[in-house]
């Protein structure tokens, strides 16, 4: 059998460092200028329970994904800064317009959720509720 044939006749990229590097793409389509100039202008995002705001309802057009997706983080941001009541209001203004079981079975969960903490938080300031004596 021949060893140095076809059966073991691997090629190599023998190429340089430099040379790899010449042949990378170039992803950012930006100068680095441009990027400079960009990040001095940057700021962070700081969400303070207030996307639901930026929301108009009713949509003027039917739900699609994106605007689901924004729906659904208005409901989560008010559940996690514990608004309970006002993400359930929230969910009763936006459920006409729901599209898609996901999304409607998401919002159903949060205002089941919303429900409950509420009753929790009503139980605990009431301190004679379900006191007998």
């Amino acid at each position: 059998m021949d060893v140095e044939g076809e059966f073991l006749n691997i090629g190599l990229d023998l190429l340089s460092d430099e040379e790899n590097e010449d042949k990378a793409a170039d992803r950012t389509g930006q100068t680095e200028e441009a990027f400079q100039r960009e990040k001095a202008s940057w700021e962070p995002i700081i969400e303070r329970g207030e996307i639901w705001r930026s929301i108009k309802l009713p949509l003027s057009t039917s739900l699609n994904k994106p605007e689901g997706q924004k729906l659904l983080h208005a409901v989560e941001e008010l559940y996690y800064f514990r608004r309970f009541n006002e993400a359930i209001q929230f969910i009763d203004r936006a459920q006409p317009q729901l599209a898609g079981e996901d999304i409607k079975a998401a919002m159903a969960r949060y205002k089941e959720k919303c429900q409950a903490r509420e009753q929790r938080a009503t139980k605990s300031s009431n301190p004679n509720h379900g006191n007998l004596g």
